[in-house]
């Protein structure tokens, strides 16, 4: 009699991935706040980490607090950080090594080259398979994309040019952290948590701009003038017919020579030529000076069209100039024959 030995096959169950996010240590409070700072305070005062951050307690409490979230030592974040633009990012290996070190992937990220070098269809292909699927999952760059994109060069504020990149001198390996950081972005964005690579950081082009200079402050004495030197505009933003031209109002400065002059002079006129018309040219009606060739009285339309208010309103403005241009000139020889 045999014995008869039934083996039963059973298959291991799939492990599913889990992803444990860490808490924020910056929210804990407490004693591990605590303990945050304290650490944070003696590596600020190390030598060993980077230059961006000896001396800066707080940025090394930010670092300390996003090496714990992703699971790294924070030294080896701190190693591959960098600030670009007010921006923290971190490096194209760090992030293929926290790929990597997922646990997501059946393999390590590879790549695969295609297209003939130096054409615009030349490319790479960075591909793994998915643990779980087994599905092949990839991500390309193409050198068409590099040119599109603007990484092949880059503009320089100092010399105001183009320069070029480590796109000329190394394109396979940017390549290569390129295509890596597209598959992060795309396929496992808790893993880098949505941080940008310094490279991709530098390669963004920030639009220059040309800063507009402040207007200048005027003064209420040009304020006024450039209010009376302004046209007059119909109601209907048309601008006026026979519209009086603009009167200088800057007074003539007297040079110490000009007081000589004016003092020798018999009749105290001033020894400057005058853009003003003498008083025998200008015609007169009824006692009044007249405007464009009538009185107050004798306005060309009737005062109660916009027309008509409009004229009236210019002759009296007209008037209230010639006065006040009248008595800067007075004022001016008072003070040029009193100062002797």
């Amino acid at each position: 009699m045999t014995d008869t030995t039934e083996i039963t096959k059973t298959e291991a169950p799939k492990q599913e991935i889990v992803i444990q996010r860490q808490e924020s240590l910056m929210m804990a409070g407490g004693e591990q706040f605590d303990q945050l700072q304290r650490t944070a305070r003696v590596l600020s005062e190390s030598a060993l980490v980077p230059q961006q951050y000896q001396g800066k307690l707080a940025d090394c409490m930010i670092a300390l607090d996003i090496a714990h979230r992703l699971g790294i030592n924070y030294l080896q974040y701190m190693q591959n950080s960098y600030v670009v633009h007010g921006r923290p990012g971190i490096e194209a290996k760090l992030v293929i090594a926290l790929i990597n070190n997922s646990g997501q992937f059946t393999n390590r990220l590879n790549w695969e080259f295609f297209g003939t070098p130096g054409s615009k269809d030349y490319g790479c292909t960075c591909y793994t398979y998915d643990k779980a699927t087994g599905e092949r999952l990839e991500s390309k760059c193409t050198m068409d994309m590099v040119h599109k994109e603007g990484w092949w060069t880059k503009y320089s504020k100092k010399t105001g040019q183009k320069e070029p990149t480590k796109w000329q001198t190394m394109t396979d390996q940017m390549f290569r952290y390129r295509t890596a950081t597209f598959f992060g972005r795309t396929y496992c964005p808790e893993i880098i948590m949505g941080f940008q690579t310094t490279d991709e950081l530098h390669d963004i082009v920030d639009a220059e701009f040309e800063e507009t200079p402040k207007a200048k402050q005027l003064s209420t004495a040009d304020q006024i003038k450039q209010r009376i030197l302004k046209p007059a505009i119909h109601d209907d933003d048309v601008p006026a017919k026979n519209a009086p031209e603009a009167i200088d109002l800057d007074p003539p400065t007297l040079e110490p020579e000009e007081f000589a002059q004016v003092e020798a002079s018999t009749d105290g006129s001033l020894p400057f030529e005058s853009d003003e018309p003498e008083p025998d040219e200008v015609p007169k009606h009824g006692g009044e000076a007249n405007f464009q060739g009538y009185t107050r009285k004798e306005c060309p339309f009737d005062g109660r069209s916009a027309e008509g208010k409009q004229w009236l309103k210019e002759w009296d403005e007209m008037q209230g100039k010639a006065a006040s241009i009248a008595g800067t000139e007075s004022d001016m020889i008072d003070d040029a024959m009193g100062g002797r």
